[in-house]
């Protein structure tokens, strides 16, 4: 393990002073490697990873979509996004904040017109809830004006995975918390229809992460500025 930590910062140290000719040359180029989970790659990262390649020839982007835990050091990673609820732990990982999603009570037109349209947060708990995890039993609503209150619908699906719980809401079965950008095409058909509309469920944050050594590579730093600034907000 000694071995092979010195070994990787040696090819780092590498690609460092190659990156520092080429820059001399005009040049940005090289291969960056990029973790993400599976629905961020495909909402997130999809629209705008052809830019780069576009606006960057010599760079090559290496995109690993996975909803597995995935060591960024030990697997070789230049940068990683990371959607969360609670804050990251303290990893040693520079973390660079990209974004706020608010978190949408969504249900289908089809299970609003059998079990009725909540007027209030209180009406939820008559409600079948489509939750996160076993553990989920409430959700925390907040207006725009400040206040909070909290709601616990009837637990009847349960799923770890976003994109599974939207499926779950477009079939009627219940009210679901999901982040904006993942619901907002199915708003924008029909096929959802917004639960609330004047409250949020909390939210999920997008942060970027990349290993110390591995940000100071110039191909490495210009994607990760690149994508702060495109994804940002």
């Amino acid at each position: 393990r000694e071995c092979h930590r010195h070994a990787a910062a040696m090819l780092i140290e590498a690609e460092a002073a190659e990156a520092v000719v080429r820059g001399r040359l005009g040049e940005s180029a090289g291969t960056v490697r990029i973790t993400a989970s599976v629905p961020t790659a495909q909402t997130l990262l999809a629209p705008v990873l052809p830019e780069i390649a576009r606006q960057w020839p010599k760079l090559r982007i290496a995109l690993h979509a996975s909803d597995r835990f995935v060591d960024i050091v030990q697997e070789g990673f230049d940068l990683a996004f990371r959607d969360h609820f609670a804050a990251l732990p303290d990893s040693g990982l520079v973390q660079r904040r990209i974004g706020f999603d608010p978190g949408l009570l969504v249900a289908s037109p089809g299970y609003l017109d059998a079990a009725g349209t909540p007027a209030d947060p209180d009406d939820l708990a008559r409600h079948d809830g489509l939750m996160a995890a076993s553990s989920e039993t409430v959700w925390r609503l907040e207006a725009g004006d400040g206040a909070v209150r909290e709601a616990a619908p009837s637990p009847r699906f349960l799923a770890d995975e976003a994109v599974v719980l939207l499926a779950a809401a477009t079939a009627g079965l219940g009210i679901a918390r999901l982040p904006g950008r993942l619901c907002r095409p199915h708003l924008a058909a029909g096929s959802l229809l917004r639960v609330l509309p004047s409250w949020t469920a909390g939210g999920v944050t997008t942060t970027l992460l990349m290993p110390h050594r591995r940000g100071q590579l110039p191909a490495v730093r210009l994607v990760a500025d690149f994508l702060a600034a495109r994804l940002s907000g």
